[in-house]
This record gives C-alpha cells, sequence and structure tokens, in this order.
C-alpha cells in the first residue's frame, strides 16, 4: 500500500509506546522518511515527552519540506534519549516501521 502527500504537508504521528519501568523517562521523538540511505527530516518538529509509566500515546508532526525529492520513502520514528535533535549527543532507544505504507511524496 502507498500513501500519496504532496510537498508542504504535514502528517500527523502517534507514537504508541509502553514504558515497562517503575520510573518516568524523558525522551524526544524523532522522525524522518528515509529512501535510498537518505534521511529527511524537521528537526524543529522534535518533541521532549516524558514517558509515564504504562501504555500511552503521544503525538508529533513531520512537515514533508517543498525541496525534498517526489519519490516513495519509508517512514521511520524514533525515540531518543539525550539532547533533543541532536542524535550525536543522544541514544536512540526505540525504532520504529510498523506496518508503515510506502510514502509519495509529490
Amino acid at each position: 500500500m502507498t500513501e500519496t502527500i504532496a510537498r508542504g504537508k504535514r502528517l500527523v504521528l502517534k507514537y504508541h509506546v509502553h514504558n515497562g519501568l517503575d520510573f518516568e523517562v524523558p525522551v524526544w521523538l524523532g522522525a524522518s522518511l528515509v529512501a535510498d540511505d537518505q534521511y529527511y527530516f524537521n528537526t524543529h518538529e522534535d518533541v521532549d515527552v516524558v514517558l509515564q509509566r504504562g501504555e500511552h500515546i503521544y503525538t508529533r508532526f513531520l512537515t514533508i519540506a517543498k525541496e525534498w525529492p517526489q519519490r516513495s520513502y519509508r517512514l521511520q520514528v524514533e525515540l531518543w534519549y539525550g539532547i533533543r535533535s541532536l542524535g550525536a549527543c543522544s541514544t536512540m532507544i526505540a525504532t520504529g516501521w510498523h506496518n508503515a505504507p510506502l510514502i509519495k511524496v509529490t
């Protein structure tokens, strides 16, 4: 299945997260479109959240930039521990593609 989205449009991403620890965890939510090992992202849309104990849903956006190439991508979402938007200063603690369709950017 492929979903088509125009450049300039905004995706609403829902993160279903289960925190099985006995304490809250501060993380940030990352997201990218990926094609041929190239990552396309908007760091200004990364979001700091505190993972509450148990299962919860967290939301962030990903705007398809007008300069991104018209092609098909896979969506990748991540949970990071560290400084928001700085992968070099953070540790990825989870990533997901779960049943993500191809996204065709037009």
